[in-house]
């Protein structure tokens, strides 16, 4: 790894794409997608980050050591059943104490090619892993929607500093309490609506929670805690928030088919309801052409546009067309629930018909 394991693209890893255990799935369903007609682009389904393949390199020298993997992850979480801490605990005895106390240790060696394939960061993986799954059963969510829970990615830091013997002044302490206290309300109240939300809006809702809480802490830390969390380089990047991602290529003719047959499919809509689609479609993607040009325009003039920004308006378009399907579709009892469990943000690139 070039620029060696860094821990905060390491953790959204493993929430984005729900650690190994759902990897072989997503293959095979990409594997099911077909064009839309010959000739053209497949859908391309997209893991939570990028990352995921150096994560699944790491984990698994190969598909057969898969098995092994899976019966050790449940074996670490049988282990760590310990009740969650609560919001302004500085994991102290808390389940984070020997995972951060892991790392901690691995500082050094995270910078270096290859750190992820020793035994020391192979293990520490998968007892974050096992806490993870620990933490989503106990609040009933999946792991890729703790990204923004402050008992996991937080607690985790406060359990680095802990194992590095950092001992926050007055001042910061009061900061890092006021930062998990404020999380800990905000990811309640994600709870409390969570689910009247659609699986899209699940996921926006995310972004809006997703590394408040450790930036607040970040920004509470001076001197040896703030050296220390640079070393790790632990959020250097966001972090991923699972859900199933699909891009197609093409002209817009081809990419529009390939898009009305991709939702057809994901909603279970009769030939007759896949007629209907087509304005849906059709204004989805004027909505992201228009949020392209307007990057593009901003870009061209010096602004500097954020990834983030961008998948969020993609995101926000889907759910856009998710609430059109509702309100102009009859559909079945089976298809209104396919329609709010719908998770895939979709996404293309046009080329040139000229060309």
């Amino acid at each position: 790894m070039g620029k060696g394991l860094v821990i905060g693209v390491i953790f959204g890893a493993l929430l984005g794409a729900v650690a190994v255990r759902f990897l072989d799935g997503r293959r095979s369903r990409q594997a099911e997608e077909s064009p839309a007609r010959p000739g053209e682009p497949e859908a391309r389904a997209k893991s939570g980050s990028e990352e995921v393949e150096r994560l699944e390199k790491a984990l698994t020298a190969s598909r057969g050591e898969n098995d092994n993997l899976q019966k050790k992850i449940s074996e670490l979480q049988s282990k760590a059943s310990t009740p969650a801490a609560g919001p302004a605990v500085a994991a102290k005895g808390s389940r984070w104490k020997d995972v951060g106390l892991a790392f901690f240790k691995m500082k050094d060696k995270m910078q270096e090619p290859d750190a992820g394939n020793s035994p020391e960061a192979q293990q520490a993986f998968m007892e974050l892993l096992a806490i993870l799954g620990k933490i989503a059963k106990e609040y009933g969510v999946g792991m890729d929607e703790l990204s923004g829970c402050p008992d996991a990615m937080p607690a985790m830091l406060l359990s680095i500093l802990d194992a590095a013997g950092i001992q926050p002044d007055a001042a910061q302490q009061a900061a890092i309490d006021s930062a998990m206290n404020e999380g800990q309300a905000a990811w309640k109240d994600y709870l409390a609506k969570r689910e009247d939300l659609t699986a899209l809006e699940r996921q926006r809702a995310l972004v809006d929670l997703q590394g408040k809480t450790t930036q607040q802490l970040r920004g509470a830390l001076s001197g040896p805690a703030e050296k220390v969390v640079d070393d790790l380089h632990m959020f250097d990047a966001d972090f991923n928030f699972g859900g199933r991602s699909a891009s197609y290529g093409g002209t817009r003719e081809s990419v529009t088919q390939s898009l009305t047959g991709s939702w057809a499919k994901d909603l279970g809509l009769d030939d007759t309801q896949k007629i209907s689609l087509g304005p849906v479609v059709d204004t989805y993607m004027r909505e992201v052409d228009a949020a392209k040009a307007d990057f593009a325009r901003r870009e061209a003039a010096g602004e500097k546009v954020s990834e983030r920004e961008k998948s969020t308006a993609s995101l926000e378009a889907m759910i856009r067309a998710q609430k059109r399907l509702g309100e102009t579709m009859r559909l079945s009892e089976a298809q209104a629930k396919a329609l709010k469990n719908w998770g895939t943000n979709y996404s293309y690139n046009l080329v040139d018909e000229a060309k």
